[in-house]
């Protein structure tokens, strides 16, 4: 689970079905949860992905390659999530739309790490930047 900010002029949500919690554990639950929605949680994965560190630091943020690469099969509308990348980039304007991609030398090894864990299709960092280079592509093309 993401914590995000409110993206400005944003109030949509999901409803997607809850974990059912009752048979395992006896807890009644919801049966749905509001969530962001996932144009705007990839357009965010790819801000944070792609920002620039600040002086003296580095951005760590190589899990966001991991949640592009399991999050690419779930878009249906290109269109939508074009819009939603141009929206959260320039509100934040902390760099351009589209992104430069790049791996960071200090993401490999643990993303590498992480890709096995998680039994990935991708489990090289470079390999997998490369994919979501072509998902970017394929959205600016929307």
């Amino acid at each position: 689970m993401d914590v995000a900010r409110a993206e400005p002029g944003e109030s949509d949500v999901e409803l997607v079905p809850a974990i059912p919690l009752t048979e395992t554990f006896g807890i009644t639950g919801p049966v749905v949860l509001p969530c962001l929605p996932l144009r705007l949680h990839i357009a965010q994965k790819l801000h944070g992905m792609t920002l620039p560190p600040r002086p003296g630091k580095r951005n760590e943020r190589f899990r966001d390659l991991v949640d592009l690469l399991l999050m690419e099969e779930l878009v249906t509308n290109d269109a939508s999530l074009r819009e939603a990348c141009e929206s959260v980039f320039r509100n934040r304007g902390t760099h351009d739309w589209p992104p430069v991609l790049g791996v960071p030398s200090h993401w490999v090894e643990p993303f590498d790490r992480m890709a096995r864990d998680v039994a990935l299709p991708v489990t090289d960092a470079y390999a997998a930047m490369a994919r979501v280079r072509a998902f970017v592509d394929r959205i600016l093309a929307a």
